[in-house]
């Protein structure tokens, strides 16, 4: 997992020295893996959390730009994370960032999606199906996030 330098306007808050706040009009790239690390050793392709290098704080909307999975899905597949706000699929709802029926996913409009939790250290990231079952994929997912 790589995370894109802190842009010039972000600044860390007075309450700790670990945590960035992002100015309005300021915005950075996220890319996640699903790689195991030491600190999430149970990560899976479909399945995984990363710890950022630092809080981000007063989060308001995120955009998927890319996904790209081991291989093609046979049906459309949900790309959720877990600071996302519900989205309603069919009679669920889920904290949907994308839906992807391809094996790489490069939108050529971004949606915006707004987040339920603003601040946050690690992000969960899992694909599912439509019914919200969760899917068993191989080999590594990479995510790439605009906030």
């Amino acid at each position: 997992m790589t995370v894109g330098s802190m842009p010039r306007n972000s600044r860390p808050t007075k309450s700790h020295k670990r945590k960035w706040c992002l100015h309005p009009y300021t915005s950075m790239y996220i890319y996640l893996s699903s790689k195991v690390t030491a600190s999430y050793p149970e990560n899976t392709a479909s399945d995984f959390t990363v710890q950022l290098p630092q809080a981000l704080c007063d989060i308001k909307e995120s955009g998927t730009i890319e996904v790209r999975l081991h291989a093609s899905p046979k049906n459309p597949l949900f790309v959720c994370a877990d600071f996302c706000a519900e989205s309603i699929v069919n009679s669920k709802t889920l904290p949907v960032l994308r839906r992807v029926s391809q094996k790489t996913f490069l939108p050529s409009c971004i949606t915006y999606i707004p987040l339920r939790v603003r601040d946050f250290h690690t992000v969960r990231i899992y694909i599912c199906k439509e019914s919200g079952e969760p899917i068993n994929l191989q080999g590594e997912t990479k995510v790439t996030l605009h906030l």
